[in-house]
């Protein structure tokens, strides 16, 4: 970055890019040439960020992508993806320049494109081995290709060598772009600002509630429970035993509910119970699911936040 005099600064919610504005006119020169980038790693140092992001949990070997290429708008704020929110379809599976791609078969309409859609000469990439083809990636370029076959296609990114697994890759082009996009205007570079936009994770909140003094016999006929003055629709107690043994009643939200990394403290989440078919007079408040809760369930293909309540 230096050869082209960019200088680069860490944010607190991303990072910037500044430029020497006379000397940055090396890069449109060369233009014609090349098509020029900046690839960027994104590394999350967040451990809860899939907790209370809507994001797939993890596969290692995949990273988000993303590219000036393909933008869009919300509100004031230029989103670097086509969508509202970052989504699997931009999750792409990575390879190092030294592997290869085993194909079953190819057939004469198989294609490998570039991000920008431009085909690829099949000798470049392709290498019969008996009865499977095999893609060579060492003569390919760092960035994000595709195999399309009819109606399926493989997307995947081709990088040069990466150390550890990164949550995503950012290839900012400088050169024809879309007009939205364009660094350059009369001569003169133009600042853009890029916004990753991650959607907010929705759980099944489920408390298991138990009693507090152990000798007594903790009965729940029925359960109310609103969050900030409004019902939320509940499942009635169930009783059940925990692996350590002890008796408790759950209960689960009928539908997930939206989490957030920052709790607001003045929210109100309060329990109302019914024994002998009376509701008692007196609410109890109760925790918000905490960030760290979350967990997915397999056998019900839920995501929960669990917390325990002593009454």
């Amino acid at each position: 970055m230096k050869n082209y005099h960019l200088f680069f600064k860490p944010e607190t919610n991303g990072f910037s890019l500044f430029c020497n504005t006379e000397k940055f006119q090396k890069i449109q020169k060369i233009k014609a040439k090349l098509d020029q980038k900046l690839i960027f790693l994104i590394r999350n140092k967040n451990s809860y960020l899939l907790n209370y992001t809507d994001l797939a949990f993890s596969d290692n070997n995949k990273m988000y992508y993303f590219t000036n290429l393909s933008t869009s708008k919300d509100g004031a704020k230029l989103l670097i993806h086509d969508k509202e929110y970052v989504n699997e379809e931009q999750a792409l599976r990575i390879y190092n320049k030294y592997q290869s791609i085993k194909l079953d078969k190819v057939i004469k309409s198989t294609k490998l494109v570039d991000v920008r859609q431009n085909d690829l000469k099949k000798d470049l990439w392709t290498q019969e081995v008996e009865d499977h083809t095999l893609v060579k990636l060492k003569n390919l370029s760092e960035g994000k290709y595709s195999i399309l076959n009819g109606k399926s296609s493989m997307s995947f990114y081709v990088i040069d060598y990466i150390k550890e697994p990164m949550w995503g890759i950012m290839d900012l082009f400088l050169n024809d772009l879309p007009k939205e996009n364009k660094f350059f205007t009369d001569g003169k570079i133009d600042h853009k600002e890029y916004v990753i936009n991650l959607n907010a994770r929705k759980t099944f909140w489920k408390y298991f509630i138990l009693s507090e003094n152990k000798n007594v016999d903790l009965k729940l006929e029925e359960v109310k429970v609103s969050y900030n003055g409004k019902d939320i629709a509940f499942s009635k107690p169930k009783k059940v035993t925990l692996t350590n043994g002890e008796d408790a009643f759950a209960i689960e939200s009928k539908e997930p509910i939206e989490l957030k990394e920052v709790v607001n403290v003045s929210d109100k989440l309060e329990l109302k119970i019914k024994n002998n078919s009376k509701w008692l007079s007196k609410s109890v408040k109760i925790p918000k699911p905490k960030i760290k809760s979350v967990k997915p369930d397999r056998e019900s293909n839920k995501i929960y936040s669990t917390t325990y309540i002593y009454l």
